[in-house]
């Protein structure tokens, strides 16, 4: 629920950011490259939403301490966990149910707007021209209904309201809609303001698109019958240009204001090279807004895997083969040389001879103080405190969360060979992840880091840990 709550939220500013882009960018488009290519720079608002959704890699940062371990000794003292309080957050449930809610009725009252005007179409009746059919009333069309098989509708008096070379330029008009796919456009666009029904600018971006499809149809008429504009006027004038009430359909009683569609019919025409050019530098814009919106949309789900700092093999004597892991009978040596304590000399082998001394690791503090500050997310954060770990036994273990945001984290200190050299090995398992393993190695008196996850728009997800060794007061 949170994830898709965050996704939603990201989506939101990507439409926003597009959305001023476009609203920014289409006057100067239709001035220079006519307003067919204004009408298709909307199609960077959907791609750009798609683009957002798709995965992206994962990248993974681990930064730890330079130094070499082999087989961990054991150490064992008490440990005190100090758990910080998580920062507060917003219930993400009750606000996707509200979401959702006001999807359904955006949905309804859309299509009851839709109902209304077909309803207001009354019974049609098929004039002999394909594809055109006549409504029962005066008040209804021209438009194009429908989306699979859509039919252009006039209405009952267009023969008496028009004229001849009218009649012609309004079924042309709708039959620019049919060709272009313009009702599954509205269609798309009526989805995508349910969508984001709470957005403002939502809104703006669906109005204006549809201004700028009824010019771009405008437009491409007159490049059929550029002798055809004061008779297009005219049509345009004899028509009723109040909003109809409909969602989807093209209708030619526009909602575009009657002085701007007039001064667009008299604009001289934008020629067939500049358009070409046109379009080329709205697709190469719409790559370049889609490439952003990849690199800085929200990232599927992705199991946080840290890099593991991984033990070098010792390299064994000719004929001598190389030791595992200690047993029993060695653990005391080995426990002996992680705390520096003097071990005893090699016994001979049958040969008589004795292998070659091994160097003994520098010896650490006798006992230390762990300091762990882990984050998960920007917005938790942990404070692990470990005081006094010496030998033996030793591991630290708490949870944070709930439900599915739950988190067990289990902490584990190790002397590793070096002058005051420490091991922290880490156990991370959060619901519905794959658990990861962090591991580094700390320098006695100074920070060491690992950081796993991705950085995206809102903040850090994942988790970073910063590990302090300092000597045990």
């Amino acid at each position: 629920m949170d994830h898709a709550f965050h996704m939603l939220a990201i989506l939101s500013a990507v439409l926003a950011a597009a959305t001023l882009l476009v609203l920014a960018l289409r006057p100067m488009l239709s001035r220079v490259f006519g307003a067919g290519v204004a009408y298709a720079s909307w199609l960077l608002l959907p791609m750009v939403l798609i683009v957002g959704l798709l995965p992206r890699p994962l990248r993974q940062e681990a930064l730890t301490a330079s130094a070499q371990f082999t087989a961990p000794a054991i150490v064992k003292q008490a440990i005190v966990i100090v758990a910080a309080s998580e920062a507060p957050r917003v219930p993400a449930a009750p606000l996707m149910a509200a979401w959702l809610v006001g999807v359904a009725l955006a949905l309804c009252v859309m299509a009851r707007q839709h109902r209304r005007f077909l309803r207001g179409l009354g019974e049609l009746h098929a004039t002999g021209e394909d594809g055109v059919y006549r409504a029962a009333s005066d008040r209804a069309g021209p438009a194009l209904v429908g989306v699979l098989r859509p039919k252009i509708v006039v209405p009952r008096d267009f023969e008496s309201r028009y004229t001849l070379r009218e009649q012609a330029l309004i079924l042309a008009h709708e039959r620019v809609h049919a060709q272009r796919g313009d009702a599954l456009a509205n269609v798309l666009a009526g989805m995508l303001l349910a969508l984001f029904w709470f957005h403002p600018l939502a809104h703006v971006a669906v109005r204006r698109f549809r201004l700028d499809q009824e010019l771009a149809c405008d437009a491409a008429v007159l490049d059929d019958f550029p002798e055809a504009r004061r008779s297009y006027a005219d049509a345009i004038l004899k028509t009723q240009l109040a909003s109809s009430g409909q969602a989807f359909a093209c209708t030619w009683q526009s909602i575009h204001p009657l002085k701007g569609r007039i001064m667009s019919i008299a604009r001289p025409p934008v020629g067939k090279q500049i358009r070409i050019a046109g379009k080329w530098t709205l697709a190469i814009g719409i790559a370049a807004s889609c490439t952003a919106a990849w690199a800085f949309g929200p990232q599927a789900e992705a199991p946080l895997v840290a890099k593991a700092v991984s033990a070098p093999q010792a390299v064994a004597a000719p004929g001598v083969k190389p030791s595992s892991t200690p047993k029993k009978a060695e653990a005391a040596p080995a426990l002996a040389s992680a705390a520096g304590a003097p071990r005893a000399a090699p016994a001979a082998t049958a040969g008589g001879t004795a292998p070659s001394p091994q160097p003994a690791p520098a010896p650490v503090a006798d006992r230390v103080d762990v300091t762990i500050q882990l984050k998960v997310n920007d917005s938790r954060e942990q404070s692990i405190a470990m005081k006094g770990v010496g030998l033996g036994d030793n591991t630290a273990s708490f949870s944070s969360g709930e439900a599915e945001d739950r988190c067990n984290y289990e902490f584990r200190v190790l002397p590793a060979p070096g002058a005051d050299f420490y091991q922290i090995n880490a156990m991370v398992h959060c619901t519905n992840k794959m658990p990861s393993a962090p591991r580094l190695v700390a320098k006695l008196g100074q920070p060491s880091r690992i950081r796993a996850g991705e950085q995206k728009a809102t903040g850090f997800e994942g988790f970073d840990m910063t590990v302090l060794v300092s000597k045990a007061e």
